[in-house]
């Protein structure tokens, strides 16, 4: 029990605490709303008026939790608890021999227990007293609750009524933000920021106080449940007072028991979980190892600046930070990844390392080589490329898995190499994969691969960071690859494009999605658009990383080539893991948030030949879409529960000899294997024998079929369906052949009966009227339930957000005037603060004329063909590829475009293939800026890597669209509405996404528009003359920062790396 004086302690101290975080908390926020009253006095444009109503009605709802919550720590029935527990001490006191006669004498047969009762009743009685002491140390937590629940009552009114006339003015005079008022706002900026760091200092200690009573209800309700059940027992035993004697009995003695009438409400809820009895010990400070004053002398160390799992990844991995500099989305850092793996590019990959003049590794445990991709061809000059690979690798001394060891991807899981909270890349688009274990996994490209070879580092933007919840529990039959293809195909409209995705949901929901499900997402996350695609460290993964370590141990498998799964593996490791586990700080920042309920979900199937199209099992089963081929292979679905499902299919249907079915008539089925260990742990289990009994072909471990390379690829007019995580026509064999993809048992079920068709094993709930999805955290308001820490970072997040789209709106239309388009005419005056260094070697203005090519998703095939990209000759010749830069866009481009012109395109410019001859072909036609709404994320790599700037100017798009937007829509006055297409002469390559519809009206493809672009590198703008005597505007972009113009000043990243070897030497 807690001592009386303890908890009076306690109860002085919070109120000290307390009572000055009210006090300062008002101040401030008070401070603020005056401050937002005064700034919006001037009319404007009506999204500010809805953007700032939002953010008063959530800061009014906050007042109202703030003032609750306070409330809600009152304990249930307070004063029953007291008359219980005073009337069960009175009791035990006053009756104790009554109650040990009675027991015994119901229980005299039983010795040991009548025995035991006796000891029971010594500690009844302790009991009793100790309620009794408590309750009266309770009645003051009591008063204490009380004076904290009408501060913060009296405060959440004060705002009320503050809101409440600032949502009156909004309403009534229709106020909004101009450019005045912006600049009003402006210094809203650091108060938000002081609040912030306000709150992350003084606030835990709050929040731990506030823990602590809520664990003290908890108890409490346990004491009086206790109570209620030992006064049953009296009263059956003829022992208890009749309670009106004892309530009148209290009455007559206030003082034992003090008074709180007041305490008329009900809370909402008390948490009783064993997870929050757990914690009880360290509800108070004087529980704690230090004294009281401690608790406020040493707050929490968490950063003022909260980051997302991906930031803190990368900000462990990031070099030459400024001291106290927490990255964020958008930040250019300078990157050294725990691992980088190559695979058959590891030759290529060595040539760009070799003619830079690098000799030796910088860190041979960074790198780890595979071959995978090629490995069904045996012809002379793969196999020596491939000894030469080895050669390399073993001379060098880093890892190296042959080839039918497995795909590069799984390897890098099943060997440990890809670990939770650390940062793994590869030279290749689906090392995604590795998020599925809580690595953050990415795609970098050649030149990459050859710099961290080199120097252990290259350069990275961090992108913006999406948070996709799941809700709900997986239902049986559904699959992480159902997740995923719904994903790809229900959220479609590029919501994640280039982005880093964070996985999250309730400890239920997270338990339904097991390693192999968490593999299949995060490795078709790259289908969906994303560059990376995260799992939490959680219970789930903690088993499965406990099952490696032990597998490790027990079965060791020495390997020549490769470094011992021990040391990486061992449970020592996994305890300093699990002892201070990476995860995103509460209020840290996300571009977007969507969900998904796993409970509403059923098994789909994607394509044919497009992930974003994706419908559900049953529609396609109705249409009895004959197959032709079926595939289980790839990185993303052939592992062991994969080939287990997949075998389940057709033993379920075995006779009763256990003889398997057939795969039907006409049906091809090839099954490869994840990795070597995969197949064997299979094979034991007997599913890899079941499915060579039914007709499957197998294949080595390799890519294969997955990449168009090998056995079994569709033929003209053929239709397959495969477990493998990309569609797009001509992927897997013929253009003229339909792809679809689906999970290991849709796949078997489909070779079994010929068709696209499920095993059955899924069963449609009553009621159910489709996946539910969208954005935000699925949580529905009725049902939502947040702390007072949440709702301040929710306020504090939606202010930030107000005073950033403030400054951003200042600095479009800073100056003297604004021209009558809407875009803002240039500073007459810049200041000095916040200009961007310019290193030696790097313009600090790019000028030229715009040349205007009209098309969104442009991809690599279309700006350099691939017909040239494999013809070392002539792609190692300027003047050549300058002739047939952006053939299979427009073959005028050409003779169109002038050295020095700014190419200006579309959006998603550069999607694709990762070929870097995009970029070099612009620069061998002597444009040294490329412009588009977006880039592709590989060409914008690229680009820097090649020393080809580029800029991103969505409203210049818009803009030029609106001028020169030649088709029919410009008729109807639509100009710029129509979506914007490449011609049919845009190929695709093997990795691009399916082209949109080409436009039915031609239109010329390249234009010289006679408008003037010109990027002021350090002040971080463009500026737009249209015309001879046209419009002049200036628009704000992304910083270029010093390292990365670094790369750009010395040539790419082959001369920087260079540069950085003969510095070392």
């Amino acid at each position: 029990m807690v001592p009386r004086r303890l908890l009076c302690d306690d109860a002085k101290f919070a109120i000290t605490v307390l009572s000055r975080i009210a006090d300062n908390v008002h101040m401030v926020l008070s401070h603020q709303t005056s401050s937002l009253l005064r700034c919006l006095q001037r009319p404007g444009t009506g999204d500010q008026v809805v953007q700032f109503q939002l953010f008063f009605d959530n800061l009014r709802e906050f007042g109202f939790i703030a003032g609750h919550s306070f409330e809600l720590l009152g304990y249930p029935d307070g004063e029953q608890i007291v008359d219980d527990s005073t009337e069960f001490s009175r009791t035990a006191t006053l009756q104790e021999e009554n109650l040990v006669s009675v027991w015994s004498f119901r229980f005299r047969n039983f010795e040991e227990l009548s025995q035991g009762l006796l000891g029971v009743r010594k500690h009844f009685v302790g009991v009793g007293t100790s309620m009794r002491d408590f309750c009266y140390a309770n009645a003051r937590v009591f008063v204490v609750e009380h004076h904290f629940g009408c501060l913060f009552q009296d405060w959440s009114w004060q705002w009320r009524r503050a809101c409440s006339k600032v949502v009156n003015l909004i309403s009534r005079r229709h106020i909004g933000l101009d450019k005045n008022t912006i600049t009003r706002l402006l210094p809203l900026a650091p108060l938000a920021q002081c609040v912030r760091t306000y709150i992350r200092t003084i606030y835990p200690a709050f929040v731990q106080l506030t823990r602590g009573l809520e664990h003290m209800a908890a108890m409490a309700a346990l004491r009086a449940s206790a109570g209620r059940s030992l006064q049953r027992v009296a009263r059956n035993n003829g022992l208890a007072y009749p309670r009106r004697a004892i309530v009148a009995s209290q009455t007559s003695s206030a003082a034992a028991t003090p008074s709180i009438t007041y305490l008329h409400h009900r809370p909402r809820y008390v948490s009783s979980s064993p997870s929050t009895r757990a914690e009880l010990r360290e509800a108070f400070s004087s529980q704690l190892d230090h004294a009281p004053p401690d608790l406020l002398n040493k707050p929490s160390t968490a950063p003022t600046t909260p980051q997302t799992l991906t930031e803190k990844i990368v900000q462990r991995y990031s070099q030459g930070l400024p001291h106290g500099k927490f990255v964020k989305a958008g930040d250019y850092v300078t990157l050294s990844p725990h691992h980088c793996m190559t695979h058959d590019n590891s030759w290529p990959v060595a040539t760009k390392f070799m003619s830079i003049g690098a000799t030796k590794i910088h860190d041979n445990k960074q790198i780890v080589m595979t071959l995978d991709h090629d490995v069904q061809n045996k012809s002379e000059a793969n196999l020596k490329k491939y000894e030469k690979i080895q050669s390399f690798a073993e001379k060098q001394g880093v890892d190296f898995y042959p080839a039918g060891r497995g795909i590069g991807h799984q390897i890098m899981v099943e060997e440990g190499y890809a670990w939770p909270g650390t940062m793994a890349v590869a030279s290749d688009s689906h090392s995604n994969m590795y998020g599925g274990v809580a690595c953050l996994g990415t795609p970098v490209v050649r030149t990459d691969a050859a710099s961290i070879w080199a120097t252990g580092k290259t350069w990275w933007q961090i992108p913006p960071i999406a948070k996709v919840t799941f809700t709900g529990i997986l239902p049986e039959g559904v699959t992480g690859k159902d997740v995923i293809v719904a994903l790809a195909g229900l959220f479609n409209n590029d919501e994640v494009l280039n982005h880093a995705i964070e996985f999250t949901g309730s400890t239920d929901t997270m338990r339904s999605l097991q390693v192999d499900d968490r593999l299949a997402i995060a490795n078709m996350t790259t289908e969906w658009g994303a560059l990376s695609g995260l799992f939490p460290i959680d219970d789930v993964l903690k088993g499965w990383l406990r099952y490696k370590a032990t597998e490790a141990s027990m079965y060791r498998e020495p390997s020549p080539t490769a470094s011992p799964t021990t040391d990486r593996f061992n449970h020592e490791r996994l305890d300093e893991l699990f002892a201070n586990p990476l995860k995103a700080d509460a209020g840290a920042t996300y571009t977007k948030e969507l969900f998904l309920d796993l409970s509403t979900l059923c098994p789909y199937v994607s394509g044919p030949n497009s992930v974003k199209v994706a419908t559900p099992l049953n529609e396609l089963e109705a249409q009895n879409i004959k197959v032709n081929k079926a595939y289980l292979v790839s990185c993303t679905n052939s592992r062991r529960s994969d080939i287990s499902a997949a075998a389940k299919v057709f033993k379920q249907l075995a006779d009763k000899d256990g003889k398997v079915p057939k795969i039907a008539d006409g049906v091809k089925f090839y099954i490869a294997a994840a990795s070597l260990p995969e197949q064997r742990a299979a094979e034991e289990q007997g599913d890899w024998q079941a499915l060579l009994e039914a007709g499957a072909e197998a294949l080595p471990s390799g890519c294969g079929p997955c990449i168009g390379l090998g056995t079994g690829l569709l033929e003209p007019g053929e239709v397959g369906v495969s477990a493998s995580n990309r569609n797009f026509k001509g992927r897997m064999g013929s253009t003229d052949a339909k792809a679809y993809l689906a999970s290991p048992e849709v796949v078997a079920a489909s070779a079994l009966q010929g068709k696209i068709a499920g095993p059955g094993w899924y069963e449609k709930p009553e009621g159910w009227s489709g996946v539910r999805r969208g954005e935000g955290d699925g949580v529905e308001e009725a049902h939502r339930m947040i702390s007072i820490e949440d709702a301040l970072d929710k306020i504090i997040a939606q202010a930030e957000e107000a005073i950033k789209d403030g400054e951003q709106r200042l600095a479009q239309e800073s100056g003297e005037g604004t021209s009558q388009s809407g875009f803002a005419t240039p500073p007459a005056e810049e200041s000095s603060s916040g200009l961007t260094e310019i290193l030696p070697g790097f313009p600090e203005k790019v000028t030229g004329e715009i040349v205007w090519c009209d098309g969104d998703n442009v991809n690599t095939d279309g700006i350099y063909p691939g017909k040239y990209t494999y013809d070392d000759a002539f792609s190692s010749d300027p003047a050549k590829m300058a002739t047939v830069v952006m053939e299979n866009f427009d073959k005028d481009f050409a003779k169109t475009a002038k050295a020095g012109d700014i190419l200006v395109s579309g959006f998603n410019f550069g999607c694709g293939s990762s070929r870097e001859q995009a970029a070099t072909a612009i620069l061998a036609k002597g444009i040294p800026l490329a412009v588009a709404g977006s880039f592709g994320n590989i060409f914008s790599r690229n680009s820097i890597n090649n020393a080809l700037m580029g800029v991103e100017v969505p409203k210049l798009v818009e803009r030029l669209r609106a001028t020169f937007n030649n088709d029919t829509s410009a008729a109807t006055g639509q100009a710029g509405k129509a979506p914007i297409t490449e011609p049919s002469k845009n190929a695709e390559s093997l990795d691009s996404p399916p082209p949109a519809p080409v436009s039915k009206t031609e239109k010329k493809l390249t234009i010289r528009t006679g408008w003037t672009f010109t990027w002021d590198v350090r002040r971080s703008q463009v500026v737009v003359q249209e015309g001879e005597g046209g419009e002049t505007w200036t628009q704000k972009v992304g910083e270029l920062p010093p390292n990365v113009q670094d790369i750009i000043a010395k040539g790419g990243l082959e001369k920087w790396v260079q540069a950085q070897i003969s510095n070392a030497l």
